[in-house]
């Protein structure tokens, strides 16, 4: 994707980027080259994490720890290859990363091969592997941890009261791992313990975070709150759980949290030049709330009057803005530097706009990848520290109500350079890119990468993730793409999912195809395409969020909705929600993957019987299903209503 300028060169947007941080020169020289000590060819390959036999449709990761006359370190480019691939099939991923890479093996059919792991230098080790016939059930898949979850979170107990938390584990598909193994650990053991099977136990009075881990990583927390008197019963996240009383969520925060990305100063492009006027219409009729784009001030002041002009249209057609900040041109290729003093940017930005208009200054976007521009490894760290700090101060001082979100990084390795910034933030920001799959996915693991930024656990926005719907591209590609159907599936979902899992705001990338090319897959993430013509995800976010729209002063739900649901609700997800006249809405989608990124297809998922039945019969049911039409249909009220839940949201209107 191209870089959010500052009318001038200063890059600060990437799309959803792997992780391109160098490895340490020399490891990856140790790689390359081999030599021989004493009559032994190094590096000498040890396959790691190696099963002599595994179950079909099974999987696991394989990892290689290299070793040379003067020590030892995991093998970053290393090539993985099955001795037959009908048996066991390997796949590569986290090339060049610090950790290693890692050889991801799927058991096809019962068999015999190896897996083969060479060097740059051409040594080499290999592992057989055992197929056996599947015993494992068809829905449980790849046993391969991708994410944890715990519930509930946050909680409330007493002191010297036990609690039961219940935590899962995922594999990529979105199934649960029953088999996978958690350990429990309290960062706080004075406030509360916890025992190898998550049961919580007060002992002072205070707060602490009982963090879930997988053998592999993958990590989820609860924060636990010792009240040290009596405490609460923990209740369901508002608007997910069943049963009596479900309270509700206001409809409108929903639609409020939605927002998307754009590029208002790249007018060299239709969308945002001579097609500008079209582009701020769309995003208006769709109903997103705010829009996120790069802080731009040149000195310039013509470049200056057109970029701020449209951003004076947004906001006065209602739509906030989250700005990207950097540092400050100065003119003549130089910027501010440390300490980063000047904030005129955000000056210009208040007195051009208002704080009102400003939803966010964000900081600065995925400085790991862009660290040449902050001093390089390991300078960025403390340069970017430098300017968070410095513009959150300048930015509460100027305009108070404006919230800062943090910088973002696009890796654990990348963050580990810049440390705690939670001080110099009102939340932290994550750019978590779902791989072409579910949703869901990477939020779990990219708050995990982002958790050192964040200390104090304060809320998470997300500033960019989607899909790109250009398959077969050639360029830009740092995650599969998925047909415009598929994308018209999955983005409402993700708006829901992350709303679910407490994300204040999220805002998909991009609006807009930036050009025509299918090639370029950082040029197709619109929602649109590049002539402003709609894809399938533009239709199904303009029509939820337009039956779910509540505009006005804030309203907080006093009534509840008693229902449960019945039936094949294993990968069922539910979001309720009510507006200030008294109506709820129910959502309904099944958490299914809905398109082959090895084979470039999508899956036709049949949808799921689900019966939900009320305590006691509403006066009318409607039911809409935002990506096929606005329209909604009526349902005969019942306290027992089948519904047929597709693999897109289902959203019933329900009058108690």
């Amino acid at each position: 994707m191209r870089a959010i300028l500052s009318i001038a060169t200063l890059a600060v947007l990437c799309a959803a980027c792997s992780d391109t941080t160098a490895s340490p020169a020399d490891d990856s020289n140790r790689e390359a080259v081999a030599s021989v000590v004493g009559g032994i060819t190094y590096p000498l390959v040890a396959i790691t994490n190696v099963a002599p036999s595994l179950k079909a449709k099974d999987s696991l990761d394989l990892q290689v720890r290299l070793t040379d006359a003067s020590g030892s370190w995991m093998g970053k480019q290393i090539t993985w290859k099955s001795s037959d691939t009908t048996v066991l099939k390997v796949t590569v991923r986290d090339v060049g990363k610090p950790s290693g890479s890692i050889g991801h093996v799927i058991a096809l059919k019962a068999g015999t091969a190896s897996i083969t792991a060479t060097t740059q230098s051409l040594t080499s080790a290999k592992t057989p592997i055992a197929v056996s016939a599947a015993a494992v059930a068809p829905t449980t898949g790849d046993t391969i941890v991708t994410k944890v979850s715990v519930t509930p979170n946050p909680l409330t107990i007493a002191t010297n009261k036990p609690f039961q938390l219940t935590a899962k584990a995922y594999n990529a598909a979105g199934g649960v791992i029953s088999s996978a193994k958690l350990s429990y650990r309290s960062t706080n053991t004075a406030v509360l313990t916890v025992n190898p099977v998550g049961m919580v136990l007060g002992g002072a009075k205070g707060t602490a975070n009982v963090e879930v881990s997988a053998v592999n990583g993958k990590m989820a927390w609860s924060t636990i709150t010792d009240s040290g008197g009596t405490a609460p019963p923990p209740v369901a996240p508002p608007g997910t759980g069943t049963g009596a009383a479900v309270a509700a969520v206001w409809s409108d925060k929903f639609v409020s949290s939605a927002g998307v990305a754009t590029h208002f100063n790249y007018w060299d492009l239709l969308p945002y030049g001579n097609n500008v006027n079209g582009t701020i219409s769309a995003i208006k009729a769709a109903g997103f709330r705010f829009i996120r784009d790069g802080l731009s001030v040149d000195v310039n002041e013509g470049s200056n009057n057109r970029y701020w002009g449209v951003m004076k249209q947004l906001t006065s057609s209602g739509i906030q803005l989250v700005l990207v900040t950097q540092p400050a041109y100065l003119g003549n290729n130089k910027w501010v530097t440390a300490p980063y003093a000047n904030q005129s940017n955000l000056d210009t930005a208040v007195n051009r706009i208002g704080a009102a208009g400003i939803l966010a200054f964000e900081g600065p976007n995925e400085v790991d990848n862009n660290n040449g521009g902050w001093g390089g490894i390991p300078a960025y760290g403390a340069n970017t520290r430098a300017y968070m700090s410095a513009m959150y101060r300048h930015a509460k001082a100027i305009a108070p109500s404006v919230t800062v979100i943090g910088l973002t990084t696009t890796s654990s390795y990348g963050s580990s350079f810049i440390g705690d910034i939670s001080g110099s933030m009102d939340a932290g920001n994550l750019h978590p890119y779902p791989n072409g799959t579910l949703p869901s996915s990477a939020l779990v693991a990219t708050q995990n990468n982002s958790s050192v930024l964040n200390a104090a656990h304060k809320p998470w926005w997300v500033t960019e993730t989607g899909y790109y719907t250009s398959p077969n591209a050639t360029t830009g590609v740092y995650q599969p793409g998925v047909s415009e159907t598929a994308q018209g599936k999955y983005v409402p979902r993700l708006y829901l999912d992350y709303f679910n899992a407490g994300i204040v705001h999220t805002s998909v990338y991009e609006i807009i195809d930036e050009h025509v090319s299918l090639a370029d897959a950082e040029a197709n993430y619109g929602l649109m395409h590049n002539d402003g013509s709609p894809k399938p995800a533009y239709n199904a976010m303009k029509n939820m969020l337009t039956l779910l729209a509540d505009p006005g002063s804030a309203f907080t739900p006093t009534t509840s909705l008693s229902y449960t649901l019945a039936g094949t609700t294993g990968t069922i997800r539910q979001s309720l929600f009510q507006k200030r006249d008294g109506r709820f809405y129910l959502v309904l989608w099944n958490d299914v993957v809905v398109y082959n990124t090895s084979g470039k297809s999508d899956i036709s998922n049949a949808t799921v019987p689900v019966t939900v039945q009320f305590a006691v019969q509403p006066r009318s049911i409607s039911r809409y299903q935002p990506l096929v039409s606005a329209a909604g249909t009526s349902v005969t009220p019942s306290k027992s209503v089948a519904v047929a839940v597709a693999d897109n949201p289902i959203i019933l209107e329900i009058t108690p």
